[in-house]
């Protein structure tokens, strides 16, 4: 609320108004953009997710993590002249769930799931392969079978043959969860579940892949939609402001408050001169 007081003109009353309208919009402009540097992040993320739910959509099969530059040097190879371990084989049917997830969890601990078996046994490239160097009587070639239309069946298999179910073999991947091979000794995680070997299994973890994408880009556009709403209703602020500011610093206005002014000041006049009329009747009362 203004007050029209002594050594307040109606140029600094527009200077006092002003300041507080561009305080008040200043404080409503940096809050609209940080609304819009949070709208940008969120858009970011959603392209990043769409770009990677296209990629699935595409894709046929699902792959599992392989470092970049190893799958680099396998583009040097004759594509059909090997396959990754996880890619050619599938589970026996008999198996319980546990039993897959502890011979896969056992896989990836030991770092070759995702390695390649080649016929080529003298590849010259940056990464690892896996070659079948012993035969083990009951082997992980017992709890799998090949993939369909698989070429390299003796390779695999001899791989296989070389991994015991036996705890008390050197190497050895057992049906609960134990794996040796080498110096390299271990158990799975139980709460590890297969999800690659197979490419039934893989179809599974694509579409569960893609429903989480798809769930998660509608939970961001959400928020993008309430940070813009957000952003909106500041930008409304502003422009609101702005209006008043204009109708508040207007010609109208301030005639009207120079009209009331010239009001108050004659008011005050009229009420001196009506107390300096009651002191002379009282003083002549008196006399």
């Amino acid at each position: 609320i203004f007050r029209v007081e002594d050594g307040v003109t109606f140029q600094s009353f527009n200077e006092i108004i002003e300041k507080e309208k561009n305080e008040k919009e200043n404080f409503l402009r940096k809050e609209s953009f940080e609304f819009g540097n949070r709208i940008n992040i969120v858009k970011k993320e959603i392209e990043e997710k769409e770009t990677e739910l296209s990629k699935l959509i595409n894709e046929k099969d699902i792959s599992f993590f392989v470092e970049e530059k190893r799958l680099k040097e396998r583009e040097k190879l004759i594509p059909m002249s090997y396959v990754e371990l996880y890619k050619a084989v599938k589970f026996k049917e008999h198996l319980k769930e546990t039993e897959k997830a502890n011979i896969e969890g056992a896989l990836v601990d030991l770092g070759i799931l995702g390695d390649i078996i080649s016929y080529d046994k003298t590849l010259e490239i940056f990464d690892k392969s896996l070659l079948g160097n012993k035969v083990y009587e009951n082997s992980l070639f017992d709890l799998l079978d090949f993939e369909k239309n698989l070429l390299l069946k003796d390779e695999v298999e001899k791989v296989l043959k070389s991994i015991s179910l036996n705890k008390n073999d050197e190497n050895h991947i057992s049906l609960d969860g134990h794996y040796s091979i080498g110096p390299i000794k271990g158990i799975v995680n139980p709460e590890y579940s297969a999800k690659y070997i197979g490419i039934e299994q893989r179809k599974i973890l694509r579409q569960e892949k893609i429903d989480e994408i798809q769930i998660e880009i509608k939970q961001l556009q959400s928020g993008k939609e309430e940070l813009e709403k957000k952003k909106d209703e500041v930008d409304e602020k502003i422009e609101v402001l702005k209006k008043e500011y204009s109708k508040l610093k207007g010609l109208g206005s301030i005639e009207k408050l120079k009209i009331l002014e010239n009001e108050i000041k004659n008011l005050y006049i009229k009420i001196s001169y009506i107390k300096n009329g009651i002191k002379k009747v009282e003083i002549d009362r008196d006399e």
